[in-house]
């Protein structure tokens, strides 16, 4: 009797160290919000803006805007707009995707290349950094 119980012990024993892993696994995600795509959503300014460590807010640039319009899903379109020091400004808009698995935001604009940027958003505050053009950018916005 005594091995019996042993032996049933140890079954339930082993049994109980199999499905605890799995039992842990089974932890639901937190969503604790909208999804990326959707926060990135509306009308942003940039505070800083850095190429390689420069920054070229007062430098080269006065302001600059930038405004996400979601069409569909994670996908939208974008205008871009630069007031420069010497008084001049341009314009660019395109398209835009984020990957929300990998956190990036992907541009497809007036450029001949996409550019792509890792993106962290946290409430109001927005900062994109990517490398293009082999130049390390680095910018953070503001919701306007």
């Amino acid at each position: 009797m005594k091995n019996a119980v042993s032996k049933s012990t140890l079954l339930v024993f082993s049994l109980l160290l199999l499905t605890l892993p799995g039992l842990q696994s089974c932890k639901k995600d937190k969503n604790d919000g909208p999804a990326l795509h959707e926060q990135l959503a509306g009308e942003w300014e940039i505070t800083s803006f850095t190429v390689d460590g420069l920054e070229m807010m007062d430098l080269v640039l006065n302001s600059s805007t930038l405004e996400f319009e979601e069409t569909e899903g994670s996908n939208g379109d974008y205008a871009w707009s630069f007031q420069y020091t010497d008084g001049s400004s341009t314009n660019t808009t395109g398209g835009y995707e984020v990957d929300e698995d990998a956190k990036e935001l992907i541009f497809d604009g007036d450029t001949e290349s996409e550019m792509k940027y890792d993106l962290d958003i946290n409430g109001d505050e927005l900062e994109l950094s990517g490398i293009v053009d082999g130049s390390r950018y680095e910018l953070l916005l503001e919701r306007d």
